[in-house]
């Protein structure tokens, strides 16, 4: 989560609502305006979720309109309470629920409470999803620090841990006041950045040893590729040219240029790419570590690394060394890499090499 990005929501709509990660997906940031329908006859909020996109700025994914008739507003009104307050509330929570039913595709829903509608409709979210939200989000917290601890730092900036966060504002301020008091981090006014107590660490490294590995199912696709290429815009270049020797060579090969067409939703081409090729060439770079984006791309890598059990993840540097790389990225720093300069022929006869004939 950027603040920035949250500043940009926060002069484009009335209310900027934090972020919302649903599982699996990219982090979303979540902001809505009062709106009406039927010539004013139904009332509520329009939401909207936006992802950051490859050139730093918020791409609109998602929006959902919550509207309750005038005559459902009479007639509920004992479970309505304050209008605005109550669309704000409840349709809020309905967006988080259909970006956790599908966060790939972009489209317009709207949702219109009637005096008909079943006042299940009408329920507030319970108290026991704000707190298992609320619980995540400790974890996050700790995780966070854990990693940058783990690559040397030994306070870390608060607009650091927020970069790793995906979550309200508010509760983010409520989690970290509470982590102080349970004396789990300390230094959080420090004009260096906070850090882990002894205590947090250890339950930051028990809650990370309980996890399983994270099953990654592929999606039946007629497509398969033998390389998805992930990247920062910076090394657009340098990604063409590899794309273009790898497909003279018999591969196929996916890159966001040569598979997405007008119309097509970003995230879930890149999400089909992902599942759908034997490895990812990962071209890491300063610009590379600086972005969102790519970053996911190479976590998906991983996680499918570790639950298939074998290679799937091509590292090479551009303008990084082997230490710098590891560093930022410690997961690859066992990993033997390639640098990239003017020698992309000799790369690709390395990745040749690693992998073998195309399928």
């Amino acid at each position: 989560m950027k603040p920035q990005l949250l500043d940009e929501l926060k002069k484009q709509y009335s209310s900027a609502h934090g972020c919302y990660r649903p599982e699996g997906g990219p982090c979303f940031y979540l902001a809505s305006d009062p709106t009406a329908g039927d010539y004013g006859r139904r009332r509520g909020r329009r939401f909207v979720a936006a992802v950051e996109a490859r050139d730093g700025t918020l791409d609109e994914k998602v929006s959902l309109t919550f509207l309750v008739a005038t005559m459902a507003q009479m007639v509920k009104s004992d479970l309505i309470g304050d209008l605005d307050a109550f669309c704000e509330e409840v349709g809020l929570e309905r967006l988080r629920e259909t970006l956790s039913r599908d966060f790939t595709s972009e489209r317009d829903e709207e949702i219109v409470l009637t005096r008909d509608s079943d006042d299940s409709l009408f329920r507030r979210p319970s108290s026991t999803s704000v707190i298992q939200r609320y619980q995540v989000l400790k974890g996050e917290i700790l995780h966070v620090l854990a990693d940058r601890h783990a690559r040397g730092a030994k306070h870390v900036p608060a607009s650091v841990v927020l970069d790793g966060l995906c979550g309200d504002p508010r509760l983010i301020n409520r989690a970290l006041n509470e982590l102080v008091e349970s004396q789990l981090i300390r230094d959080l006014n420090h004009s260096d950045g906070m850090r882990l107590t002894a205590q947090g660490q250890r339950e930051a490294e028990a809650a990370l040893t309980s996890k399983e590995p994270e099953k990654v199912t592929k999606p039946v696709s007629s497509n398969h590729f033998d390389f998805f290429i992930s990247y920062a815009s910076e090394d657009r270049g340098v990604a063409e040219i590899i794309d273009k020797s790898l497909s003279t060579r018999g591969y196929k090969v996916w890159r966001d240029r040569g598979q997405l067409t007008l119309g097509d939703s970003l995230t879930a081409k890149i999400n089909e790419g992902l599942a759908s090729s034997r490895f990812g060439i990962v071209i890491l770079s300063n610009a590379f570590l600086r972005k969102n984006w790519p970053q996911a791309e190479l976590n998906a890598l991983q996680a499918r690394a570790i639950a298939e059990g074998q290679k799937v993840i091509l590292p090479i540097r551009r303008n990084l060394d082997h230490e710098e790389m590891a560093k930022h990225l410690p997961l690859l720093g066992d990993k033997l890499t390639i640098a990239v300069t003017h020698n992309i022929e000799e790369v690709v006869s390395e990745i040749e090499r690693a992998v073998g004939s195309p399928k």
